[in-house]
This record gives C-alpha cells, structure tokens and sequence, in this order.
C-alpha cells in the first residue's frame, strides 16, 4: 500500500498537517473506484447461547443477516459492544476517537467500527460473494472453513497471529488489512478504522482524522480525565440495556497506576490487583492504591504458587482456563484475568496497556500507535464471554504521539525524571499529585502477565474448544432461516 519512502517520512513528521494529509491520501486511495455493497433484504437474530458480547454479519448480493449475542446492544439499525466519549442513546461510536469494542451501523453502505487501538481488529472471511464480519477470529475460522483440519487450523491460527504482530508494528494506519488466503476464502483484520465492503467482500477503511492536539502536562490529564469520566458515564448509562460496572487494575508500577489515578478522579472507587510472589517479589498495587485513596482488591495469581516463574506449561490443567486466550491474535499472556473474572464480569476495567509505547521517557513510537510488542492481544473470547470492556487509557490521545513527546520537553516536567532506566516522567507525575508517594510505586520493572509454553501444540485444540461456543449460530446459519428480532 505504501511504496514511497518520502510519503512515510511525512506522515511520520512531527508536522500535524503533513500527517493529516497523508491521511487523506490514504483514505483517497482506499475507496477510489471502488463500488461498496449496500445491505439488502436485512434480518437480525438473537442467539442467547453464543457468547454475549459476539455478534455476526453475514453479506451476500441478496441478503444480510445479523447475528447478535445476548448484550449486543442494539439501537434501531445500529449496534455495538463497548463504550465511548459520548452518550449511549446517540449510538454515535463510530465517529469517536475514543471507542472500546465493536459495533455496526446500518447507511447508505453498512458501516463497520473496531476498537480504536491495535490490541484487536475485526475479522472479515470472503469467498465468492459470501462475506462473514465478525468480532471473534475463531468464528470467522467456524464459518469459513468449517472441515478444516487440526494441522491447517494450527498453521492458518499462526499466520493471523503473525499478521496480528506484523499489523500492530506498522500501526493502525499503514498497516495493510489482508492477512492470508486458505481454500478460496480471503481472510482481513481490521484494525481502528471504520469501514464498509466492497461489491466483492474486500474491507475498505474510512480513515478516521484526529483533533489537532496542542497540549501541556496540564491539558493533557485534562484531557484523560475527561474522557475517562465520559466513558465511565457512558457505561453506567440508563439508555443501556446492560449497564457496566467501572474498575481498574493497579501494580506497584507505572502504567496502571496512572490509570487508576486518572480513573480515581473520574469516579471509579475499585482497583483490582494481584498479590504474591512472582520472581521473588511483589507487583501488588495495595500500597500505592491506598496512597491514591481508592479501594484495592487482591487476588491470588492464576498460577497460584508464589515462587513460580512467570512461565506457564499448557498442560490439561492450564487449558481449562487458557483456551480462550489462545483463540485469540495473542499468545495468552492476558490469562492472568482469569486470576479475577466474576470481579470484572459486565464490568469496564481502566488498563494500562500501550504505556510502554506512550509513556517511556525515550520515545521512539511513530503516528498511527505502532508498537512491536507482542503483548495484551489475547484478551477477546474473554472479553466476549465474561462481557468485560478493556480500557487501554494511555492510547487516549495518543495517535499523533509527537503532542505526547512535546509535554515530556516542557520544564515543569523535569522534576519527574528519575534519570534512570525505568523511567516514565508522565504517569510518574499523574501519580504523584494523585497522593502516591515517589518510592511507593516505579521502583523497578514488574510483571504478572505468564508467558505460555508449548504453545503451537495446542492451538488447534484451543480454537476448538472456543469454536464450540458458537455452534448454535453455525446451526442458525445452515438452517437458513432468518428471524425479525
């Protein structure tokens, strides 16, 4: 998609203008020519035994069909799970910078919305006419290639990772959406940007324009505040069927502490925690998390034993709870929330993924949220069956990362630099003028996350055993007879 090396060294400028009109290119280039499928011959159906938050779409010439899980919220002819910067009866996700989930809305073409991040994507699976758009990897798999065998799935499931991986390095913009073609069947991962189908099943993005940003230190947990206050206002909402609960997730280091202080002032009162040994020493945020006056929950680590490493055999034992986590573009690190699910079930949870990329003292990340890391991308069969909406609060504001690196320059910071390896001057200070003392909290580099071995072996069975939640809309879709709903 890109072939100009001066083009990529302009929309990577510290020039905000030059980016957006990089971004427009982009956007130009995406549609041009292109005839987009409109939806015809519409039918919804609810499926109270596929996972809650998962939903379908399956396009053909003459029909549309929408499958719905059982707190897919729906207003009129537009859907979503999730939340976003705005209110709830407006369903106006798809044009926020600032939306967690996925969700659809019903125009003049039928207009897909990811989450705004590159932690997951929408899938798309086409062969001949036929489009599935899905919110899980494994269902759009189920569908596709239905006979497919355990080694084709193992192979087919480390080719979506690498893509996933591959994706998320480039970033949300300049990442190219196709991932690999098994069978005759295309299959697409989308990632931030909205987008619709073409006459022939491929996704075609409407890039998404950002605010100019001019920030200070001030303005800028400003601003974090108010869209955590928004998001949280958003969850708890009337106008919802299934309002959500709000909490975070707090260690003894930087980044999800500074999300539960910016999730503090914005009216969460719950932070969860996980306490014990790992490595020989504790990453609980207990003390730092009364520091900031919010209540602290503790859990004991999914691996249990306080002096075990952080890596984690997939024997039978550990498959009973990793499966879901595997099913996933990810690698299963994200099963550490099996630690605490019913304390986040139909819950948003404030996180601090992505600090790595924002937040470190020496910024290297581009425009567009790339980030070679590997991590927190396992969490989405999860998320669908446990109904927990994941926050990443440090990619708010963070697409043109150039704003960020310029309040890191500004005087009033320099008192927040330690000058020493591990060092975030930003969250740092958001902490500390929340109430957390200096040697209370990012002291050293912590981690809770596993990291599971043996991995290849047991793709294929953990993809089964997730494509097995979905069997009653594989028999919805074979029966072929649609319902109003």
């Amino acid at each position: 998609m890109i072939s100009s090396d001066d083009f990529i060294n302009v929309y990577r400028s510290r020039n905000f203008e030059a980016y957006q009109a990089c971004l427009r290119v982009l956007a130009h280039n995406e549609i041009a020519g292109q005839d987009l499928r409109k939806p015809v011959n519409v039918s919804w159906h609810r499926d109270d035994d596929i996972p809650p938050l998962a939903w379908l779409c399956k396009s053909t010439p003459d029909k549309t069909q929408f499958v719905l899980g059982s707190q897919v919220e729906k207003f009129g002819d537009t859907f979503f799970e999730g939340v976003w910067d705005g209110p709830v009866h407006k369903a106006m996700f798809r044009e926020s910078a600032n939306f967690f989930g996925t969700g659809c809305s019903l125009l003049r073409n039928i207009l897909f919305t990811p989450p705004r991040h590159c932690f997951d994507a929408l899938y798309v699976a086409t062969c001949d006419g036929v489009s599935y758009v899905t919110n899980s990897m494994a269902l759009a798999i189920r569908l596709a290639l239905p006979d497919i065998d355990d080694e084709a799935l193992r192979d087919l499931a480390i080719v979506l990772k690498k893509h996933s991986d591959d994706s998320s390095a480039l970033g949300a913009d300049l990442a190219e959406t196709f991932a690999t073609k098994l069978d005759g069947w295309a299959f697409y991962r989308v990632m931030y940007h909205n987008f619709s189908l073409s006459a022939d099943g491929v996704p075609l993005r409407r890039f998404h324009l950002e605010q100019k940003p001019n920030l200070t230190f001030a303005t800028y947990r400003r601003n974090l505040r108010r869209v955590a206050k928004r998001l949280s206002r958003n969850a708890k909402s009337r106008r919802r069927k299934f309002p959500l609960g709000v909490v975070s997730t707090i260690s003894n280091g930087y980044d999800s502490t500074a999300c539960t202080a910016i999730a503090k002032a914005a009216g969460c009162k719950l932070a969860h925690t996980i306490t014990g040994d790992v490595r020989g020493r504790s990453d609980s945020g207990e003390e730092v998390g009364a520091q900031l006056g919010i209540k602290v929950k503790a859990h004991r680590h999914i691996l249990k034993s306080s002096d075990r490493s952080l890596s984690l055999h997939l024997d039978e034992e550990a498959l009973a709870y990793a499966s879901e986590f595997l099913a996933t573009s990810g690698f299963g690190d994200d099963v550490v929330y099996a630690s605490f699910e019913r304390d986040i079930q139909n819950c948003v949870v404030f996180e601090g993924s992505f600090g790595d990329g924002i937040w470190a003292k020496k910024l290297r990340t581009g425009p567009g949220l790339p980030t070679g890391l590997r991590t927190a991308k396992s969490k989405n069969e999860f998320h669908l069956r446990n109904g927990t909406i994941f926050v990443p609060l440090p990619v708010v504001g963070a697409k043109f990362v150039q704003a960020i690196r310029r309040v890191l320059r500004q005087p009033d910071m320099k008192p927040f630099f330690l000058d020493v390896p591990y060092d975030r001057p930003i969250p740092r200070r958001i902490v500390e003028e929340a109430g957390g003392k200096r040697e209370a909290f990012g002291q050293r580099k912590g981690a809770t996350a596993p990291t599971p071995q043996n991995l290849e072996p047991q793709l294929a069975g953990a993809f089964r055993t997730v494509m097995k939640r979905y069997q009653s809309l594989v028999s919805y879709l074979n029966a072929d007879t649609p319902k109003r709903g």
